[in-house]
């Protein structure tokens, strides 16, 4: 417990949760010339939503939902916002360090006929793409096995 709670007080400078700041990432392009986004898996995370660095580990999923519950409130806060043009995007997700098997899932937020995608089996160490054709809305994503809170996304038309 005390863990969460330095974690938390690392955390609490953060901006509002109104004042997402918004990511717009570099893209590389796959051969077709299909945009990739890479996202990285780490320590009950997604290290490009959160970028700053606080140690977040566990040795199984549950360990990482303890530590969610515990710090979300205040992490939220300082969450990137996903933000991109509507399109076809390869989404490259790697798990660059969870112990154990991890996962992708993009959803809309509030609107349920938004594109979706999903998939598992992403081992240590290892990535897999994900093909989605974003129309204008918002989004969530997260590994569901990580488990790592959700994240924005916010498809421009």
């Amino acid at each position: 417990m005390k863990r969460l709670l330095a974690i938390a007080a690392l955390w609490s400078g953060a901006a509002g949760a109104a004042d997402l700041e918004d990511w717009r990432p570099a893209l590389e392009k796959t051969s077709d010339g299909t945009p990739v986004v890479v996202l990285n898996l780490t320590g009950c995370r997604v290290r490009e939503a959160e970028p700053r660095a606080v140690p977040l580990t566990a040795s199984a999923p549950g360990g990482c939902e303890a530590l969610n519950r515990a710090s979300l409130p205040v992490r939220e806060r300082a969450f990137r916002r996903l933000r991109l043009p509507a399109g076809r995007y390869v989404f490259r997700v790697f798990n660059a360090d969870v112990a154990w098997a991890a996962g992708f899932e993009m959803r809309g937020a509030t609107d349920a006929s938004l594109p979706k995608a999903t998939g598992q089996g992403i081992a240590p160490g290892t990535g897999k793409d994900f093909l989605i054709d974003l129309k204008p809305g918002r989004y969530l994503y997260r590994c569901p096995l990580s488990p790592t809170p959700e994240y924005p996304l916010l498809v421009e038309g």
